[in-house]
């Protein structure tokens, strides 16, 4: 592939704390306040949270809890033929995978349903459990059309469950970022100038970032002007990140870079 010029610019993400967000083609709703439930022994609740992506008062998913026997179930139950990222069990269920903030939610990801429910945990396979905040991913139709989005939940040693906030992607199709919309995802501006220098090496087809400020990069993805993943397919050596950017075709693309502490810093490349 040939290149005449590669150009970088700086694409500026703006944040701001409300109850329902809108960044970009993102729609983020936050609970608020978030909604906790404890375990009761012997007893099923059902309709725990309702979710609702796109607030016309159809939900897409809520959450149930069983406990009977001794034996505890939180299931995410679902309309229509939504779906949930994770794997199938091998008693026969369907567990949701407890994803981590800067995951893909894409078709590139497993999903399903199943009777029973799927499960964010149970007696027998603790999952979520424990494990702090961590994201469901949800792929659901809307209008006919497919869409990826993602709920923020814990489920503490205690057996409490809470359900904090969620966000999807308004384009059909398109990739969300697990946290991305979120009001803590990037509340300040980060100048991607001021935590990297970077450079291109038309030879290798490789972009190389070196880290200017004390930063920790938790994910580096880039994606097409559909939303669609182009690349993760990096290595951090030291101070500095090298992207493999081979077989990318000509265009514009994302690079998103999500810190630890879920900070976003978005660079727009056009490839000529």
């Amino acid at each position: 592939m040939n290149y005449n010029k590669l150009y970088l610019t700086f694409l500026t993400i703006v944040f701001v704390l409300m109850p329902i967000i809108i960044s970009a083609q993102i729609t983020y709703t936050d609970i608020n306040p978030d909604v906790t439930t404890t375990l009761n022994e012997n007893q099923t609740i059902t309709s725990l949270v309702s979710i609702d992506f796109n607030g016309d008062n159809t939900e897409e998913y809520n959450f149930r809890w069983d406990y009977f026997g001794g034996q505890w179930f939180l299931h995410m139950t679902y309309s229509g033929n939504n779906e949930m990222a994770g794997a199938t069990s091998p008693a026969g269920g369907y567990d949701i995978t407890p994803l981590t903030g800067g995951t893909a939610i894409d078709s590139n990801l497993t999903y399903d349903n199943d009777i029973p429910e799927p499960f964010i945990g149970d007696f027998s396979n603790t999952n979520f459990m424990g494990l702090e905040d961590r994201y469901v991913g949800c792929k659901f139709v809307l209008g006919g059309n497919t869409h990826y989005g993602w709920v923020r939940v814990n489920l503490d040693n205690d057996l409490n469950f809470t359900v904090k906030d969620y966000a999807y992607e308004e384009t059909p199709n398109t990739v969300i970022i697990a946290g991305e919309g979120g009001d803590t995802a990037s509340v300040n501006d980060l100048n991607f100038d001021q935590y990297f220098n970077y450079y291109y090496n038309l030879v290798s087809d490789k972009l190389f970032l070196k880290i200017k400020k004390n930063i920790l990069v938790e994910s580096i993805m880039v994606y097409n002007l559909l939303g669609q993943k182009a690349t993760s397919n990096y290595q951090l050596l030291n101070s500095k990140i090298e992207m493999d950017m081979q077989g990318l075709d000509s265009g514009v693309y994302f690079i998103k870079i999500q810190t630890e502490n879920r900070q976003v810093l978005t660079k727009k490349i056009i490839i000529r």
